[in-house]
């Protein structure tokens, strides 16, 4: 077996080798297209593969190794000390450890190369990996910790809109939150420029590009927010302009807000929007495992599907 680096005509075997090796979160060659290949950090110098010695052609398994060339927005850097793992599958049962060893140690000699001090999986923000299931990949877990990576979970869940049904009280808490002069509803053109400052205290960089994009076709119905005195205080958005419609998030409401009701209400008429639109389910990854958010997904419906883990090792 040998290592070699990612070659366009590589495509279709690399999606075939992800689904075999990771059949319970398949990719399609569209979304690889979209959320790899098209990442602006992406070099094929650093999506590593390897091949059986008497065919070239062959993807036994591979890595992709990313790290900022460009900021994601004005208002950020590079991390310069952080490297990515956006993407890491093995196709091969019997020389799994082997592969898999093989492949870690090309990145992480990648990363050192290029002066990167910490590596993770959660890659931002257009992601499609962050890890893996633990319920169905246990060999990768032990394979990462056997490297001395750090595991954490979090959770995937999922509703099913036709059983959802809105709180009996949500009505009058809106009418409430708008007699504090706070609106929930569809976007705005007025709130346009609040809802993409990563600066503003309801955001984050990773946030603000995820509104973006939201925002590149003009569907308004997609993008539900709560704002005061000019300024977005909440967001709850569905649909994943790389993918599903289904997709549900980010979800977030400013501190200086919450214990209102808001979240509540957001969540509500975002999952409302997409009952209407006659949408299956709302899904997402990537969630925690306890806290405001959590409590709020369990009394809405949200069924947790997977426990994803996420790995980091400082090198």
């Amino acid at each position: 077996m040998r290592i070699r680096t990612f070659r366009a005509e590589d495509i279709n075997a690399v999606v075939d080798c992800w689904n075999a090796a990771l059949s319970h979160d398949t990719v399609t060659r569209e979304e690889f297209i979209k959320k790899m290949l098209l990442d602006s950090n992406f070099v094929a110098e650093g999506f590593f593969i390897v091949h059986d010695d008497s065919d070239f052609d062959s993807v036994l398994g591979f890595i992709n190794c990313v790290y900022r060339r460009v900021p994601i927005d004005a208002y950020s850097g590079l991390e310069d000390d952080n490297g990515w793992i956006s993407a890491f599958a093995v196709n091969d049962c019997t020389r799994f450890q082997k592969i898999g060893n093989m492949l870690i140690d090309e990145a992480e000699k990648y990363f050192a190369e290029f002066g990167k001090k910490n590596i993770s999986t959660g890659y931002y923000p257009v992601y499609f990996y962050q890890g893996v299931s633990e319920e169905h990949c246990k060999k990768y877990i032990s394979l990462f910790e056997s490297r001395g990576y750090r595991c954490t979970p979090s959770l995937a869940r999922e509703l099913y809109l036709s059983t959802y049904v809105s709180p009996c009280d949500i009505m009058q808490k809106k009418k409430s939150l708008e007699e504090e002069s706070i609106y929930i509803g569809p976007m705005e053109d007025k709130y346009i420029l609040s809802l993409i400052d990563s600066q503003e205290p309801f955001n984050n960089i990773s946030m603000a590009f995820e509104f973006k994009s939201r925002l590149a076709d003009l569907d308004y119905g997609r993008i539900r927010i709560a704002a005061k005195n000019g300024k977005v205080i909440g967001v709850c958005v569905f649909g994943d302009p790389y993918g599903s419609m289904e997709r549900f998030g980010p979800f977030s409401v400013d501190s200086n807000y919450q214990g209102k009701g808001i979240g509540k209400v957001l969540l509500n008429d975002c999952l409302t929007e997409m009952k209407n639109r006659n949408l299956q389910k709302a899904w997402m990854q990537w969630t925690p495992l306890q806290g405001a958010a959590d409590s709020l997904y369990k009394k809405a419906g949200f069924k947790i599907t997977k426990t994803y883990i996420t790995f980091s090792k400082n090198i």
